[in-house]
């Protein structure tokens, strides 16, 4: 299967059983980010630092699939998530999506299993 076809079939199944929809899953993960980095994060944002870092590990293994793949993926999502909603933009109420993402339970064990190491 193709570079381009293997994206597709992640991001239209196995990543969106795994994560939810993209569209839930990529704001969740720009309110975080918003957190962390103290200023809006848009969903664009978040998939271009993510296409980055898969360029990234591609500039040291040109030759693992999985990261060409994954690449993709995140350019499809850009498109995919373009077709509902604004995502250059951060959502308008990131502040109080960021404080939901971080007090979920999920997230509040994450930061316990850090803190107990």
């Amino acid at each position: 299967m193709d570079i381009l076809n293997q994206a597709h079939a992640l991001i239209r199944g196995e990543r969106e059983k795994d994560y939810g929809h993209p569209k839930q899953n990529i704001a969740d993960i720009a309110a975080l980010w918003s957190v962390l980095l103290h200023q809006p994060v848009s969903p664009a944002q978040v998939l271009l630092c993510m296409t980055a870092l898969k360029l990234c590990r591609l500039s040291k293994s040109l030759d693992h699939t999985d990261s060409w793949v994954d690449a993709a993926g995140y350019i499809g999502l850009y498109g995919r998530l373009q077709e509902v909603q604004n995502v250059t933009e951060p959502d308008a109420d990131v502040k109080a999506r960021s404080a939901e993402v971080v007090q979920t339970e999920h997230f509040q064990r994450l930061l316990r299993g850090f803190c107990d190491d």
